[in-house]
């Protein structure tokens, strides 16, 4: 799983996905790569699926956390990717409700009412 950290004024973009079962926890924007897909390529593709956004151009520096999560359909990679906004205008994508900015103390409050998925806030702890 790749996610995009789109740091924007210093706030952090999050989402909230239709058809999931109450309450909706706030997530990090990402996805799966597809087929012989680059991390970097990943991110940015989510993103821009998902809230219309472009970020600059990523390089492997861009890579600012990486974790092994075992889940009931196995082992997977989680990999945090910061980018920044470059052009565009919030779009939501097929499998968002709702997009929005925090500000770091928000996210940790966030986190701390357990509004956030566990393996996001795990990578946001370490980001922030």
């Amino acid at each position: 799983m790749v996610k995009g950290i789109l740091n924007h004024d210093n706030c952090i973009a999050m989402i909230q996905e239709k058809n999931k079962p109450e309450p909706r926890l706030w997530k990090l924007v990402g996805g799966t790569a597809e087929d012989g897909e680059s991390v970097i390529t990943t991110a940015a593709r989510e993103v821009k699926e998902e809230i219309g956004i472009t970020l600059y151009p990523l390089s492997e520096n861009n890579i600012v956390y990486e974790a092994e999560l075992k889940g009931k359909h196995g082992v997977h990679d989680f990999i945090l990717v910061e980018g920044r906004y470059l052009a565009g205008e919030i779009k939501l994508g097929d499998e968002v409700e709702r997009v929005a900015f925090f500000t770091p103390a928000q996210i940790r409050e966030m986190i701390k009412r357990k509004q956030v998925i566990k393996s996001h806030a795990d990578a946001l702890r370490a980001y922030l």
